[in-house]
């Protein structure tokens, strides 16, 4: 988090009281275990992992266009283990999109009498409007296997607010006493 005020100028109410505060957010992707979503290996568990057999990220470009899902892992790269067995692939061996969101806001602080104050706020997030997509379908053979069809925040239930949301802003005025 970065927070600066701006230099006193002068005497004039318009010029002074003035702060920026930014958050900055970077971070990889999280782990991921593909399964099979069949009992493979006999224990009713149907949760076996399967066998990578090539490269899961070969001729895949990671790139959003649009709304378009992005193919995350190449679903050619996997194949479900002999029946009897258990897949070879180890727990958490992929890594999903990673997320970054850079977050920033701007402050107007104005005295009203001596004991009150004004402050007028702008808060901007998701300045760059990058989108941060979610974790891809782990399940090998269905329809939704390595794509990542939506972004991070859409899971919480609230479009529009929280990480992996485009450009939101607000704007804010706050009596203080």
């Amino acid at each position: 988090m970065l927070t600066y005020d701006l230099p006193r100028r002068g005497n004039g109410r318009l010029l002074n009281g003035w702060r920026l505060n930014s958050f900055i957010v970077l971070h990889g992707g999280e782990p991921f275990t593909i399964r099979t979503g069949a009992d493979t290996s006999g224990t009713l568990e149907s949760t076996q992992r399967v066998n990578q057999i090539g490269n899961p990220y070969v001729g895949l470009s990671h790139k959003v266009v649009g709304k378009t899902p992005v193919q995350w892992i190449n679903p050619a790269a996997f194949a479900a283990p002999a029946p009897g067995t258990f897949g070879t692939m180890r727990r958490n061996q992929l890594f999903g999109p990673g997320f970054e969101d850079v977050d920033l806001s701007v402050f107007k602080d104005t005295t009203v009498t001596e004991r009150v104050r004004a402050q007028f706020r702008v808060e901007m997030f998701n300045v760059f409007n990058h989108v941060n997509l979610g974790q891809p379908g782990a399940t090998f053979g269905t329809s939704s296997f390595g794509i990542s069809s939506s972004t991070i925040g859409t899971a919480n239930g609230a479009p529009g607010i929280g990480a992996g949301e485009p450009f939101n802003m607000q704007l804010a005025l706050k009596i203080l006493f």
